[in-house]
């Protein structure tokens, strides 16, 4: 994801630096039965989100005396599922 640098201060939208995530997803289907699995940043790397708006529990948590910061985005996560059609 490319960097954010064009944002509004009237959203408190901040700039946010460029970031590139490692993931992997995999399924299997036979027949009615499907059977998916996958893993969202495995390098567990830390990023703002772009469009995510702004983190304002740290901001109250800090009594208002702490920079509006962009929320950051989901550490590594995982995930599988199974799916019967009929």
């Amino acid at each position: 994801m490319d960097r954010k640098s064009n944002v509004d201060p009237h959203r408190f939208e901040q700039p946010t630096p460029g970031y590139a995530l490692f993931n992997l997803h995999t399924g299997y289907q036979r027949e009615h039965l499907r059977a998916s699995a996958a893993a969202d940043n495995l390098l567990n790397k830390n990023y703002e989100l772009p469009l995510g708006r702004v983190n304002f529990d740290d901001f109250m948590a800090s009594m208002w005396m702490s920079q509006i910061k962009p929320l950051t985005g989901r550490g590594r996560s995982a995930y599988a599922s199974l799916t019967f059609e009929f």
